[in-house]
């Protein structure tokens, strides 16, 4: 959550109804200014890596936006940087879908457009299913046969000396916004959390003479 929440149709920074989040690893899409995507329509976005020999792809998608009928363009914003190394980023889209439900069934994405750098956060959509049908190189299919640089989903959270600790499974490292992540069993976690709980309920329940 970026804390962007407006729901208003045809409303620059809206989004749509129930989908103010997205997946860790992946873009915000917003409504903007545009006249080329499809008006009320669904769409949803990927994200890869290239550091000149690798791909490097996210399975995360974008929250899903249906266009306004007459705000049809997708302002992305909060475009993950890749990896140290990355020398570009390509973006990936589905095409327009008449519903909901249709865009997250999707599996079909097309290469929309590349940013040449490491650091540039922000990309305004504008371009027609027309043009992305023609599904240009590097194709979704290759970029996601090369290293899986997806975010693991955690259930418990700890910001610790300016990193951020997911725990659920001890096999797993990751990175989240340039901290160093260590994926903890939630086992070890829960015996933690109890003994620090016990700790307090003991200091609180304490009599002093």
């Amino acid at each position: 959550m970026d804390g962007s929440c407006s729901t208003v149709t045809n409303v620059s920074g809206a989004r749509s109804a129930g989908d103010c989040v997205t997946s860790l690893g992946a873009v915000f899409a917003s409504q903007t200014t545009g006249s080329n995507l499809d008006a009320t329509s669904w769409y949803q976005y990927r994200v890869a890596y290239f550091d000149s020999v690798n791909y490097q792809y996210s399975g995360n998608k974008s929250n899903p936006l249906q266009t306004g009928s007459i705000l049809k363009g997708i302002l992305l914003s909060d475009i993950p940087l890749g990896p140290s190394g990355t020398t570009k980023r390509i973006i990936y889209r589905t095409e327009g879908y008449a519903t909901r439900a249709l865009a997250i069934a999707a599996t079909a994405y097309y290469k929309l457009a590349e940013i040449s750098d490491n650091s540039t956060q922000t990309y305004t959509d504008n371009i027609a299913d027309a043009t992305i049908l023609a599904d240009a190189v590097p194709k979704w299919s290759t970029v996601s046969a090369g290293i899986n640089a997806s975010p693991y989903p955690g259930k418990f959270l700890l910001i610790n000396n300016e990193r951020l600790w997911f725990a659920n499974d001890s096999s797993i490292r990751t990175d989240v916004d340039g901290f160093t992540s260590l994926i903890l069993t939630y086992q070890i976690t829960f015996f933690l959390l109890r003994i620090i709980s016990t700790f307090v309920q003991m200091m609180a329940t304490r009599s002093y003479f």
